[in-house]
């Protein structure tokens, strides 16, 4: 299921120390690489997270207020 990706890994990494010719350089590089194509996606995560503790209290409120009445809380 996941040869594909290993093959494709692989491949770069091959590349990539026929370019650079040195096996450290090659795996830090390509971590970095990796980790800045993932920074959006993190950045995004960390916006949601910190929306959801700003209306933390409001949804507990909420629930509080309509303990008896489930339909009412979804609305």
């Amino acid at each position: 299921m996941l040869d594909p990706l290993y093959t494709l890994f692989g491949a770069i990494l091959s590349w990539l120390y026929y370019v650079i010719g040195n096996y450290g350089l090659v795996i830090i590089f390509f971590s970095l690489a990796i980790n800045s194509l993932l920074v959006p996606l993190r950045l995004k995560s960390q916006r949601n997270m910190i929306k959801q503790q700003f209306l933390q209290p409001a949804l507990n409120d909420i629930k509080r207020h309509y303990a008896d009445d489930p339909q009412k809380q979804q609305q």
